[in-house]
């Protein structure tokens, strides 16, 4: 009874204020189960239309990352490239970070206009480097990344770029 109360209440534009403390209490209970069905429909459609997740080898992974860095998808790139890795999950800010750092990319170097392997190597069953250059218009970017496949599942362990070309050699023999 009292829910039909303050739903009539509100429908008429009453103020809850001097209604009965229970009446308030009940009516911010259902704002906030509202509430909590709004932020979970947004983040299963969000979810859905850019929690992809790449599959496949390490060397169509990082085509797939490449890909979405052209089009301009920074943020959705580096989202999708280490969604697959849930360690990656609990540190937002390191991605954040990322995320930052490659905004500031195409300002100095200027826009990414394609990318080349330079070196795969594969470290041992379960771990292969992936070296590629990132041609931009002023200067090239090195981009070394680390998969791990630890299931059966190639996954991405790290990845980092350089505006430097050291990491261009082999490691493995080092």
């Amino acid at each position: 009874m009292p829910n039909k109360n303050i739903k009539a209440a509100l429908r008429t534009g009453r103020p809850l204020r001097g209604r009965p403390l229970c009446w308030r209490y009940m009516h911010k209970q259902q704002h906030g189960e509202i509430m909590a069905r709004l932020v979970f429909l947004i983040s299963v459609m969000f979810t859905s239309i850019y929690g992809y997740t790449y599959e496949g080898s390490p060397s169509e992974q990082v085509a797939q990352f490449f890909t979405e860095l052209r089009a301009g998808k920074n943020s959705q790139a580096i989202d999708n490239l280490y969604s697959s890795n849930s360690l990656m999950s609990q540190k937002p800010q390191q991605l954040t970070m990322l995320k930052q750092q490659i905004g500031s990319i195409a300002p100095l170097y200027g826009s990414l206009s394609g990318s080349e392997n330079i070196h795969t190597e594969q470290l041992s069953p379960s771990l292969v480097r992936i070296v590629e250059l990132a041609k931009h218009n002023n200067h090239p970017i090195v981009w070394e990344f680390y998969f791990y496949k630890p299931n059966g599942k190639w996954i991405i362990s790290q990845g980092t770029f350089n505006d430097q070309f050291q990491s261009i050699g082999a490691t493995k023999g080092m």
